[in-house]
């Protein structure tokens, strides 16, 4: 169970995100909130000593699925996929989302180092975030649509289906 200031962080991140956190106890975008040194070690049972960037590595695979879909089904050319992919999921751009959305206002750094989050830590966070609802859904891709469009990738990423035709 998170502290009462803990968990309000969580709700603002769910509320940009446009998610709900299927299994609490987890606590997965708490950790994807956590810069290395942040003094929070064990979250959701698991030792995080490097904050979000184990986060931040199935973040950083799932982004593409659905982007790729996206330019698959609107017919686009080999030649364009790289420059799209390169674009959108840059360092820079996903530090301007991050800053943009306002993620980066919920990430806890070192208490002793009240830094600006570099482009960096503001990129980790997005893909951690990312990493975060992966996990805590199982893997629906229809959650990581729905939360890449409410960061502004509707451009590259088709709005998730409201009601998924493959379930029983």
């Amino acid at each position: 169970m998170l502290a009462p200031q803990h968990q309000a962080k969580v709700e603002r991140i769910e509320a940009i995100l446009h998610y709900k956190t299927r299994k609490p106890e987890k606590a997965y975008i708490w950790e994807a909130l956590q810069v290395a040194g942040s003094g929070h070690n064990m979250i959701g049972g698991r030792n995080v000593p490097v904050g979000n960037k184990r986060l931040a590595l199935p973040g950083d695979a799932v982004m593409p699925v659905p982007m790729i879909e996206h330019w698959y089904n609107q017919g686009g050319a080999l030649v364009d996929w790289d420059r799209v992919r390169q674009h959108h999921l840059s360092d820079g751009n996903l530090a301007r989302v991050a800053i943009a959305t306002g993620l980066t206002a919920e990430i806890n750094c070192n208490p002793r180092q009240i830094v600006q989050p570099s482009v960096r830590m503001a990129a980790n966070l997005l893909e951690a975030l990312i990493g975060a609802v992966w996990l805590d859904s199982d893997g629906d891709m229809e959650a990581i649509k729905t939360v890449m469009f409410a960061l502004g990738f509707g451009d590259v990423v088709d709005p998730a289906d409201p009601e998924p035709q493959n379930q029983a």
